[in-house]
């Protein structure tokens, strides 16, 4: 049989050369790649490139990346002198909204898009570097957006600085390029930018690298499961005239961020796992309590299930018996129906963990160790007793990645009687 060549012949505005060439297995990348290109409807021809596991879906990935941007070719509004914080509000914001990704995917970007639009609600810190107060063309210089993600780095972790990078490219500066054409190219598109090293305090490595000892483990969940929900840590400080108008006094945000570090601590779900758990979910048979997650709420795509430490499962059952089946397990602190917004979610518990770094003298709890370090505390604790690929399973990592980062837990029955109280800890 004769190979067919592909067409040549010029493209007209609104055609693409998608169905003209056949997308081709790279190793490199472990997928199926397509170069392609489509003439918009002012006569620029724009050029791709697509991957995919398959050669359908690498087509049909490009098919609506083609769609997107000849429903999208009108002459831009923007001009180099415009300010790269509206354009992030304006464009980026609502390309991410749009865009085909998981729910906690979407949410986890508009925050990156709002600490590179220099909006950061952090007390704890402060940004040497922002895009605020630049131009578009000013802004994308690389030496600035690379002082930009090192910064992140800095002040929020490799990984939020990573996704970072990927929202900076992928939604504020391919734009640019490609459609309004107020920068020849993507400045950081093939450039290798170290953010290892960048972030301080724990010498370069990701905040979830420090684990709890079992003492430290045991002392923060006795000092969440006796402490009240609706009264400071430290009896010096006064209370507030108003403690309901007040984040750091509220009864239902102290309720609702003691529930989900106690979640954390007790399972090792993700914050946006832990927040998307309803009580008709929970498996409950009055010893064992299991949480499962379901692969469309799971990192990974890959469903699995979780039972909740001992002590802690006994606190969230009598919380049970306060709620019913059909609201979160923590939910919004005013309403059990919803979900609990992330950026007031984390402000509340970054807030507890503070207040028990100065009570319990866990410095770690102070500014590092957020909801991602029970993970790997739970690994930690329980690799001597605990198979390595059990705490590997279903994270799509290897057993090396595990071992050196954070632990996504499968099923934490073995882990919970691992984590057991040990005697000599046993709260007096």
């Amino acid at each position: 049989m004769t190979k067919r060549r592909a067409a040549t012949t010029r493209l007209l505005p609104g055609q693409t050369s998608i169905d003209r060439t056949t997308p081709t297995w790279r190793a490199d990348v472990a997928a199926y790649v397509l170069d392609w290109s489509t003439r918009l409807h002012d006569g620029r021809l724009v050029r791709r490139r697509t991957q995919g596991p398959t050669k359908g879906e690498c087509r049909a990935r490009a098919r609506r990346t083609a769609e997107r941007l000849l429903t999208t070719s009108a002459d831009s509004t923007w001009g180099p002198g415009d300010a790269i914080t509206a354009y992030i509000e304006r464009e980026t914001v609502p390309r991410i909204e749009q865009a085909e990704l998981a729910p906690n995917s979407v949410s986890r970007y508009l925050l990156v898009a709002r600490l590179l639009a220099g909006r950061c609600d952090s007390a704890e810190h402060q940004h040497r570097e922002t895009l605020r107060g630049y131009s578009i063309l000013d802004a994308a210089k690389t030496k600035r957006l690379v002082a930009v993600l090192q910064d992140i780095a800095r002040t929020h972790g490799r990984e939020t600085a990573h996704q970072s990078r990927s929202v900076l490219s992928k939604y504020v500066l391919d734009p640019l390029a490609d459609h309004e054409e107020i920068i020849a190219a993507n400045p950081l598109r093939g450039r290798q930018i170290d953010l290892h090293s960048e972030h301080k305090g724990n010498g370069g490595q990701r905040d979830t690298e420090k684990a709890l000892s079992h003492a430290e483990y045991w002392q923060i969940v006795d000092n969440l499961l006796e402490r009240g929900t609706d009264a400071p840590t430290d009896p010096n400080k006064p209370r507030p005239k108003h403690p309901a108008r007040n984040s750091r006094y509220s009864p239902a945000k102290w309720r609702c961020a003691r529930d989900l570090i106690l979640l954390q601590a007790g399972t090792g779900l993700r914050a946006s796992e832990a927040t998307s758990l309803r009580w008709a979910e929970v498996e409950d048979d009055g010893e064992t309590m299991i949480v499962p997650v379901p692969a469309e709420r799971s990192k990974t795509r890959a469903p699995r299930r979780a039972a909740v430490v001992g002590e802690i499962a006994a606190h969230l059952r009598q919380r049970h018996t306060e709620r019913p089946d059909d609201v979160y397990v923590v939910s919004a602190p005013a309403d059990g129906g919803k979900i609990w917004e992330p950026r007031a979610r984390d402000k509340a518990t970054s807030a507890l963990y503070v207040e028990m770094a100065d009570t319990l003298g866990i410095e770690l709890l102070r500014r590092s160790f957020r909801g991602h370090g029970w993970r790997t505390t739970l690994n930690s604790l329980t690799a001597d007793s605990v198979p390595v690929e059990v705490r590997a399973a279903l994270l799509g990592h290897t057993e090396q990645v595990n071992r050196a980062h954070y632990l996504d837990l499968t099923d934490l029955t073995s882990v919970a009687r691992a984590m057991a109280r040990k005697p000599h800890l046993r709260a007096v």
